[in-house]
């Protein structure tokens, strides 16, 4: 079965190559803007500096990390014309005419999110430590930056297990309005957060890194691992209702 699914992953991978291009550079791009204020939030952790920019750099890591598991560069994230046409529903109308079936539809859909979020996941979180490869013992062990980035691996889990039904099991209008409700929701807890707290999320999760080590990123895997089954579960039924031919 994974076989299978497997081999339309990659059939579909080749379909969005150049997309993935272009996604994975933009990815880099991001992991280089990043750098600046994560040396920023270590310089504070260590005492060296009284303040860092905790709105942007919670934008970077609650807001976009998410991202990291879709090809966010693809066309139908590009065109809000393209997105009402629906192009994730009639692919899958596409796939269920081979046909495939829905088991290992849904399986491909979310294996599809997972290798994604893999690639760019491992291309931005590389490209940050490279950039802090001098500055992040101040404030971090290995052992501790790792735990840092894999709880922000284990969220875009979370969240990338709901996006996936979001565009394969509604449709294209259903997407563009998630992605409006997300942005503002999001959005609106990091400045409230921030304004509340005087910190930023992301110092927030340094700091139980530093005081709990592996804990917090055990326990963001585990549930982006459970948010990524049950999600497969839900879209599995969802496709099996829905009439896509």
């Amino acid at each position: 079965m994974y076989k299978r699914a497997f081999k339309l992953v990659k059939t579909e991978i080749r379909m969005l190559f150049p997309a993935y291009i272009l996604t994975f550079a933009v990815t880099v791009l991001l992991g280089l803007f990043s750098i600046t204020f994560l040396k920023e939030l270590i310089n504070t952790l260590a005492g060296y500096q009284n303040h860092f920019n905790g709105v942007s750099v919670d934008i970077l890591f609650v807001f976009l990390s998410p991202c990291l598991s879709i090809v966010f560069l693809s066309s139908p994230y590009l065109s809000l014309k393209t997105l009402k046409e629906d192009p994730f529903g009639k692919r899958i109308a596409l796939f269920r005419t081979m046909p495939v079936p829905i088991k290992i539809l849904t399986k491909s859909r979310m294996l599809l999110m997972l290798i994604t979020l893999l690639i760019l996941s491992t291309t931005f979180y590389t490209t940050i430590v490279i950039g802090i490869r001098d500055i992040y013992h101040l404030v971090f062990t290995t052992q501790q930056l790792v735990s840092f980035l894999l709880f922000w691996f284990g969220f875009s889990l979370t969240i990338g297990g709901l996006n996936v039904y979001i565009e394969s099991g509604t449709n294209g209008k259903m997407l563009y309005i998630f992605s409006f409700l997300y942005s503002l929701t999001i959005v609106s807890f990091i400045i409230v957060f921030n304004l509340n707290t005087k910190n930023s999320v992301v110092e927030k999760v340094a700091e139980w890194t530093q005081q709990y080590d592996w804990m917090p990123s055990v326990v963001m895997i585990i549930i982006g691992l459970l948010s990524y089954n049950i999600w497969g579960i839900i879209l599995q039924k969802r496709l099996s209702k829905r009439d896509y031919l």
